[in-house]
Formats: C-alpha cells, structure tokens, sequence
C-alpha cells in the first residue's frame, strides 16, 4: 500500500503539495497551543503587507503624471507655378513650420487643368514645397483652380483640405 501511494505521489508531484499541507495542518493542529501565536503573528504580517501594497496602489493612482496634450502645427498648402519653370511645372507647398505631412495626395477639381504626373509623395515638412506637373493655361489661375490634398499628420490620422487657389 505504501508503494502504491509512492507511485501515485511519483506520478503526480502535486499530490506532494497536498501531503505536505496535509501534514503541516496537522503538525499545527496537534501542537495548537504552542503554534497558535506563531501562526496569528504570520497572518498579521501577511495581512497587514497585503494593506501596504493595495494603499500604495491606491495613493499612487491619483498621482500619475499624465502626457501634455501637444498641439500639432496643422499643415497649410498653397500651389503656384514653378519659379523659372516651364509652363506646365508648379509646385505644391507646405506653409506651416514644424508641420510634418506623410503619403501626401494631390487632386485637381477642375475641368481646365488636368495633372500630368502622380502628384504623390512620400512626405513634404513643412516650409517646404514638391514640384509635379499639370497641364492647362496659368490664367485658370485668375478665376481660380479648386484643388484638394489628402496626408496623414504627425499622429498619424488622415486628413484632408480642400481649397481653391486665385492669382491676383
């Protein structure tokens, strides 16, 4: 009988663990007058530690620094002809400093003026410009071209603006 229990016990280590709180229960309860004060000494250690870290959870919940709200610079674009260009070279630009615009779109709303090139770019910081190519008469420019860019911000939402561009 004692080989079957060693067996069992060998198979399965948890059954250990029972044995030996088993036993520790009993060595507890048959010595009870003499265990008692030690056993209450470590349940008011164990509980008052307990007390200790849920306080300092608690008391410390209020006092976590939360992140300033940063304002973003908001991308502001404008579209012109190329400076010493040739008359189907303009440039799209960005007017706002510290504004950063990823996977930048341009589109053009306007049956005058056809874009000739992708107008994509992988990225235009701001108080910068990228050229592209469009075909149509700069004098369009005087009754006003409508155009829109799609970008992704800094925080990485999908933005859009739309705008209608005048040459005075």
């Amino acid at each position: 009988m004692l080989n079957d229990l060693l067996t069992f016990l060998a198979e399965d280590p948890a059954g250990w663990a029972s044995v030996g709180v088993a036993l520790f229960l009993a060595g507890v309860g048959i010595f009870w007058r003499w265990t008692s004060p030690v056993v209450f000494a470590v349940w008011r250690g164990v509980r008052a530690a307990v007390r200790f870290v849920l306080s300092l959870r608690i008391t410390t919940k209020d006092k976590i620094i939360q992140p300033a709200t940063v304002r973003l610079p908001v991308a502001r674009w404008f579209v012109r002809p190329k400076p010493d260009g040739r008359e189907w070279e303009y440039i799209l630009g960005d007017t706002s400093p510290g504004s950063v615009a990823r996977d930048v779109v341009l589109e053009v709303h306007d049956d005058r003026m056809r874009l000739m090139d992708g107008a994509q770019w992988p990225e235009i910081p701001g108080e910068h410009a990228a050229p592209f190519a469009m075909r149509g008469d700069r004098y369009n420019f005087f009754t006003g071209v409508y155009f829109s860019v799609r970008w992704t911000d800094e925080a990485g939402k999908r933005q859009r603006d739309d705008w209608e561009e005048r040459s005075d």
